[in-house]
């Protein structure tokens, strides 16, 4: 694994999503900020990084709330059984 392309191509991924798209960014900022507050939104934010650490390129937009939820719930009945074995 080549260290030194690996940093600043994720630098260049995270500017690319929250500057590339002006709209991803304040988006993403109000789930996060939302997460500190409800659980229910965490599936979503969950959802959201499944699909980042799954390498869509470019950085995908957060539409389709209702994936996003489903997602969510699979992403921590995963983790939960991984935690349990």
């Amino acid at each position: 694994m080549n260290y030194g392309s690996l940093i600043p191509g994720s630098f260049g991924y995270t500017k690319d999503a929250l500057w590339g798209e002006w709209g991803r960014g304040p988006i993403l900022v109000v789930l996060a900020l939302v997460q500190m507050f409800t659980l229910f939104l965490v599936l979503l934010l969950n959802s959201y990084v499944v699909r980042v650490l799954a390498g869509w390129r470019p950085a995908p937009d957060a539409d389709d709330w209702s994936r996003l939820f489903v997602g969510g719930w699979k992403w921590n009945s995963h983790s939960m059984r991984a935690n349990i074995k």
